[in-house]
């Protein structure tokens, strides 16, 4: 008898039992006190089984009257965020146009410092002159 509810269970646990072996398995194990923690395995199956399940409660449902109010908050929240990205990005446009004036700007600036200090070269003999009196060949 050992031998064929170890047979049994291991078909059991393999998932290979039909469902006269396993009626078979149960009985043989309810008479049998070789098999302790089965035993209690299938009376805990058994009461489970005879547990029926509560009825889940009815899903509440929002009013009616509700409905056009969220409806109207989720398209002002659209709205929004898309007027802030358009804002940012506005922004950002603005700022790349800020910094290229900005350029324009400084080249135009380093161009007509060339063009001064380009004039000044001949000016630029006069400072190895010491004195007003050498620039005006003064004589005292």
């Amino acid at each position: 008898m050992k031998d064929k509810i170890e047979a049994l269970l291991d078909k059991y646990w393999a998932g290979e039992s039909s469902l006269e072996e396993e009626q078979e398995l149960r009985s043989l194990i309810s008479k049998s006190s070789d098999f302790p923690s089965e035993r209690l395995f299938f009376e805990d199956l058994a009461t489970l089984s005879q547990i029926e399940p509560a009825p889940l409660p009815a899903p509440k449902n929002k009013p009616v009257w509700l409905r056009p109010i969220w409806q109207s908050a989720a398209a002002v929240l659209l709205f929004l965020a898309a007027s802030f990205l358009v804002f940012q990005n506005q922004e950002k446009q603005t700022e790349a146009e800020a910094y290229e004036q900005v350029m324009q700007a400084l080249s135009l600036i380093q161009q007509n410092m060339q063009k001064g200090t380009g004039q000044l070269e001949p000016i630029s003999s006069f400072r190895y002159l010491n004195t007003s009196h050498e620039i005006f060949d003064l004589k005292e």
